[in-house]
This record gives structure tokens, C-alpha cells and sequence, in this order.
């Protein structure tokens, strides 16, 4: 082992978790608050977990992975040199990302300055509808696959024809994006709705499968947690730190128990109890990396940029679209893909199979000019109801640039936001009922129609 390369790769380490630092620091010094609404310091925050926590089992074992814990990290067993380039690629992502969106958000308005227009009754009624249904639906999915393996959702749902599985996903975006409008004006009449708020949490509680997804109760929770934050009352940096060890502890152990329960694992010689998907993605990195140095990495133009057309539905592209995510499972693991897996790619690995440090750097860049101008644009408008639930929504689900690909929002945005906001101004002007109207219709004020 080189212990040299072990001590420096502490150096690109200490530069990602600067950028956290430096940007909490920048945002409490305007706000007087934890930045529960800043983008880039999620979006920062989420980079550290899937660079910086699986190298720490790669340290405490000085440099070696153990086959206990992650019998893949294991098998491809790292280099100190491979780790400290890995962590210089996501360092680069760190650098370019946070001084951009610094440059962008240091004179944007402070939060005790800004007010979320409110959402109308109308708006809050067509989510309530919209997340009920879509609840509903989930619920009874979770039951028809009581027993079944995590896996098991993905394969059902590729052996459906492409039309179906755009509309499963459409149902399920415009639910998550309703959800958001819900909690917003639910919150926004506390405390005399409070108890829909408690329901909410509830259902997001019943409606958990350990054998299933983490991520609608934990992104349901966090956003909750954001949106208390901006529309009631600021949570302290304690709250912050602590219930973000809590919950990530929860992550974790629940990844464990799904693995524990479930199959897939079988398919990628995943076999250990460690770090769940932050495992699994490094060793997306530290594979194509390894392949590359290598020679045999071969990953199309149409792959590595495909998320910048993903938004166009298939039928209309004259090529056919491919995921890199997809690409790497042809590669690297087919008989899995085969039987109807799906697996996340990184941004670390994204920039490992391309061009390494200058790809993150410019991918960072553009990342952080994008957040940038949405946190600006968000904290200086308060007249357009659509434009705080649709940053929230960006928020939430920030770790995907992350956890999948550099621009996933493309498609988020095109495919989900923007139809989730045209449904729920359609339903919202159908169902607007004030209480004046209410008052007229009680006391048979209105004029006849017939």
C-alpha cells in the first residue's frame, strides 16, 4: 500500500467538505439561519455522502476493502491512486459547483425577506384529490407485492409496454409534485389543517415497505422538514445535524434489511452488510475507472450525453435514447439487466468514464449556475404560485444529480414538473372555491344559471 497516496487523498476530502462549510457559513451570515433551502448546500451535502463516507471503510481498513461489508469494492479492491483520483473527480465537482453558485446567490434576497405566494383553495383541493388517488394506488401496489424482493417493482414494470411505463411514470411525478403543493398550502393555513399534516405523515409511515424504496418516506419527511423550516419557523443547526445522522443512520439500516430480504444482490456479488447504495455507486466509479485505465471502455456519444434529450419521449426521437445507467449494465452486468434490473450510475462515475477532472469540473460549473439562478430566482419572486413548489421540488430531489446523472432535471422538469403544474392550474381554477363565494352560496346569494 502507498501511504502517500492514503494521506493525500485526505487533501481532495478536506476540499469537499470546505465547500459545505463555506457555503453554511455564507448563508448564515445572511440569513441568521441553517440554509434549510439552499440547493447548493444539499446538493454539496449529498456529494459528500457518496465520495466521502465510502472511503471511510477504505481508511479504517488502511486502504484495503473488506469482503464483509462489500464483497464487489472487494473484488475490484481499489488502488490508493484509483481512490485519491476518484476523490479528485468529485473534489472538481465540489470546487467548480459551490464558487459558481456562490457568485450567483451572494446578493439574493435574505429569507426573512421573502413570502411564498399562497396557494389558492382551489390548487390545494385538485392536490389533495390528485395525492389521494396516487396514494391509493401506491397502497395497493405495496399490497398485490407483499413478500416480493425490491427488484421485483423494477422487472413488473419493464416487462410493460414503453406507453405504460411513461404514463406509471407521469402518475407517480405529478403525485410527488402534488404532494408538495399539498404540504405548502396545508402549512400555510396552519394550525387549522394541522391534522391533514399529521395524516400525511401517517400514510407516508403506512405506506412504507422495508422490502421497497426508501424514498418516498424519506424525501417525503426531509421536504416536510424544509417546508416547516421556510413557512413556520426556522429548525436550528443542531435539529439539522442531528436528525440528518438520524436519518441517514435509518437509511442505511433499512438498506441493510431490504438486502437482507431481498435477492438482487445475488446477481451483482453484493453480498455484505455496508454502506448501501453509497457502496454500490463508488463501485460504479471504481469499475469504469479501472476499465478505462485499462483500455476497455467503449461508452457511445448517445449514452454519455443521452440525459440531454432523455426528456423527449422515445417516439419522437429518430435514434434510440439510452441511459448511461443502461449502458453500464449491458457492459458490465447483462444477465442482471436481462431479468429486468435497474441500477443508478453517479456523477462521479460519469465523469470517471469521460474525461475525468475536466468533465467534473465543467459539469460542476454548469450545475452550479443552474441552482444558482433557481435559488435567485426563488428568493426574488412572489408573485407566480408555481415557482416555490417547483424549487422545492428541485430540492427534494437534488441527490439525483448525484445518485444518477449530472442533468436528471431535464427530464424531471419537461416530463413531470411542468405537467404537474398545468394539471394542477386546470383543476385549481375548476374547483377554486373562496370563502365570499361560499358565504353567497350558504345565504343564496348567487345569481341563477338557470
Amino acid at each position: 500500500m502507498n501511504f502517500e497516496y492514503l494521506i493525500l487523498a485526505l487533501f481532495p476530502c478536506s476540499i469537499l467538505i470546505a465547500s459545505v462549510i463555506f457555503l453554511y457559513r455564507f448563508h448564515v451570515s445572511r440569513d441568521n439561519a441553517f440554509p434549510a433551502d439552499s440547493i447548493g448546500l444539499w446538493w454539496l451535502v449529498f456529494l459528500n455522502l457518496y465520495s466521502t463516507l465510502p472511503s471511510i471503510l477504505w481508511w479504517v481498513k488502511s486502504g484495503d476493502y473488506n469482503p464483509v461489508f462489500s464483497q464487489r469494492l472487494y473484488r475490484l479492491q481499489p488502488s490508493a491512486g484509483d481512490v485519491f483520483d476518484l476523490l479528485s473527480i468529485a473534489a472538481a465537482y465540489a470546487f467548480s459547483f459551490a464558487s459558481t453558485y456562490w457568485l450567483l446567490v451572494r446578493n439574493s434576497n435574505a429569507m426573512n425577506k421573502f413570502t411564498p405566494p399562497r396557494i389558492s383553495n382551489g390548487k390545494l383541493l385538485a392536490s389533495a384529490i390528485i395525492v389521494l388517488i396516487v396514494s391509493s394506488y401506491g397502497l395497493y401496489q405495496n399490497v398485490s407485492l407483499s413478500g416480493a424482493y425490491y427488484g421485483d417493482n423494477f422487472r413488473q414494470t419493464a416487462a410493460l409496454s414503453l406507453s405504460s411505463r411513461q404514463l406509471l411514470k407521469l402518475v407517480a411525478g405529478v403525485g410527488s409534485v402534488c404532494s408538495i403543493v399539498l404540504l405548502i398550502g396545508l402549512l400555510q393555513r396552519w394550525p387549522r389543517y394541522q391534522m391533514f399534516v399529521y395524516v400525511y405523515v401517517l400514510a407516508l409511515i403506512v405506506s412504507f415497505s422495508p422490502a421497497g424504496s426508501r424514498g418516498e418516506m424519506f424525501g417525503g419527511v426531509f421536504t416536510l422538514f424544509i417546508l416547516w423550516h421556510v413557512l413556520k419557523r426556522p429548525l436550528s443547526t443542531k435539529f439539522w445535524i442531528g436528525g440528518g445522522a438520524i436519518g441517514l443512520l435509518l437509511f442505511l439500516l433499512f438498506g441493510i434489511l431490504r438486502g437482507l430480504i431481498g435477492q438482487d444482490y445475488n446477481y451483482l456479488d453484493m453480498f455484505g452488510r455496508g454502506l448501501g447504495e453509497f457502496d454500490q455507486l463508488w463501485a460504479n466509479a471504481v469499475e469504469v475507472y479501472q476499465s478505462k485505465r485499462e483500455g476497455f471502455v467503449n461508452v457511445s456519444l448517445s449514452a454519455r450525453f443521452g440525459e440531454l434529450w432523455a426528456f423527449v419521449p422515445s417516439q419522437l426521437l429518430p435514434i434510440e435514447k439510452q441511459a448511461i445507467s443502461d449502458w453500464f449494465l449491458d457492459e458490465y452486468y447483462p444477465a442482471y439487466k436481462a431479468l429486468g434490473g435497474g441500477w443508478a450510475f453517479g456523477a462521479i462515475a460519469q465523469a470517471a468514464v469521460g474525461n475525468g477532472i475536466f468533465e467534473a469540473l465543467i459539469r460542476g460549473t454548469l450545475l452550479g449556475l443552474i441552482f444558482g439562478y433557481a435559488f435567485k430566482f426563488y428568493r426574488s419572486n412572489t408573485n407566480h404560485w408555481w415557482v416555490f413548489p417547483s424549487y422545492i421540488y428541485l430540492v427534494a430531489f437534488s441527490f439525483n444529480s448525484i445518485r444518477n446523472s449530472s442533468f436528471w432535471f431535464l427530464t424531471g422538469i419537461v416530463q413531470i414538473l411542468i405537467p404537474a403544474l398545468i394539471v394542477l392550474a386546470i383543476g385549481g381554477a375548476l374547483l377554486n372555491v373562496n370563502r365570499a363565494q361560499i358565504r353567497k352560496m350558504r345565504t343564496g346569494t348567487l345569481p341563477s344559471h338557470s
